[in-house]
């Protein structure tokens, strides 16, 4: 599917010259509303001001993007507002969208949501006695954690750190395996011989010692 983009203005604003046709290029976007589509961009040229760029595609997509505005939206709407996680969201919005993506696309609308709110912090103030901006009900399967929030808050989904609920599982079901590890790797001096190692590396100092002895 095909969508043009060109302006309706036969005259520029500001000279009343004519515009001409200046180039056409094609894009291709994707969109949660319309899917995949080519974006065709009609750019028109005025003899005076030069190229006269037509702001309806810059408006609903930002240079050198691939995705649409809406797919930002919703991206942080399922991720903020549904407590939904970013793999899940890649699945869900089907507009090829990486995990990573829906991370930093969700992260700028949440940015551009904080200046929006910082502009208009009075007005808000006057229309509303208190509010809270953002809750974020994320536990480390405390169980007393988990009932004050469903108590106090109780619409706000809550999640469960997947830090915590990993290391939790790993202690549960492989705490053997982890001690066996441990001794096996503690037998081996593999610390000793991995600082004689990396001695020998020109840009070795001791605060490298330093990292290294405090990550093992």
């Amino acid at each position: 599917m095909k969508r043009h983009f060109k302006t309706s203005l036969k005259k520029s604003l500001s000279s009343s010259l004519d515009l001409q046709p200046y180039r056409t290029y094609e894009r291709a976007v994707r969109s949660v509303e319309h899917s995949k589509f080519t974006a065709v961009h009609h750019e028109m040229h005025c003899p005076e001001h030069g190229k006269f760029r037509v702001e309806g595609l810059v408006n609903i997509v930002a240079r050198g993007c691939t995705y649409v505005n809406d797919v930002m939206v919703e991206a942080a709407k399922l991720r903020f507002l549904n407590g939904r996680s970013s793999p899940e969201i890649s699945g869900d919005l089907e507009v090829g969208i990486s995990d990573r993506h829906v991370t930093n696309v969700s992260n700028l609308a949440l940015s551009i949501f904080r200046e929006i709110h910082a502009d208009h912090e009075g007005a808000i103030g006057k229309r509303m006695s208190s509010y809270i901006l953002q809750i974020d009900s994320t536990v480390d399967s405390e169980s007393a954690m988990k009932a004050a929030i469903e108590d106090v808050f109780p619409k706000v989904p809550g999640a469960v750190c997947r830090f915590h609920l990993l290391r939790d599982l790993g202690k549960d079901m492989m705490e053997s395996m982890h001690i066996s590890l441990g001794k096996i790797i503690s037998d081996s001096r593999i610390r000793s011989k991995l600082r004689e190692s990396m001695e020998s590396f020109s840009d070795w100092s001791d605060s490298m010692a330093s990292e290294i002895g405090s990550g093992f």
